[in-house]
């Protein structure tokens, strides 16, 4: 099992966004962002999904959106981005949060750790085929068991 996690695979960034599914309320909210006014602001203004930060770790968004996400350094902004029908400015407000990073190594290690466990349960399931009889089941009687009065460690120990 692969149990490596790279730091960049975990990497959680945090960003800020303008998303509208305009291009050219998208074209207008980067120009005035380009001409000095506050990310802030714009985006309140013109984001359609009532939020404008965003803590990012790799899968939770669309590739085109990640790609120019994680490839922003803290402080940049990106151009327009087009994803899913929506048009997206991301501004990159931390390109590595370190703690954050560390814990989710640690939660994809778990994840990667659990899915390989249902990976190899799966297959033992599978190759698992027992027939029961319940006729000869039926026909057992527990109180024609004979009982021994001994502990199994006591056996195994007197067999070396």
């Amino acid at each position: 099992m692969d149990i490596e996690v790279s730091s960049d695979e975990a990497r959680v960034i945090n960003i800020q966004y303008i998303v509208t599914d305009s291009q050219e309320q998208a074209e207008e909210a980067l120009k005035l962002v380009q001409e000095g006014a506050s990310f802030f602001a714009v985006a309140k203004e013109y984001n359609e999904d009532g939020q404008y930060e965003y803590e990012l770790k790799r899968g939770e968004m669309e590739e085109e959106f990640e790609e120019v996400a994680f490839e922003l350094s803290t402080g940049q902004m990106s151009d327009i981005v087009e994803s899913n029908d929506r048009y997206y400015i991301i501004r990159c407000t931390s390109d590595n949060d370190k703690a954050k990073t560390e814990v989710n190594k640690v939660a994809i290690l778990e994840k990667k750790k659990l899915e390989q466990f249902n990976k190899d349960f799966e297959f033992f399931e599978s190759n698992l085929y027992i027939e029961f009889n319940d006729k000869e089941w039926s026909r057992l009687k527990l109180s024609e068991c004979t009982v021994y009065d001994i502990r199994f460690e006591d056996l195994i120990n007197s067999c070396v």
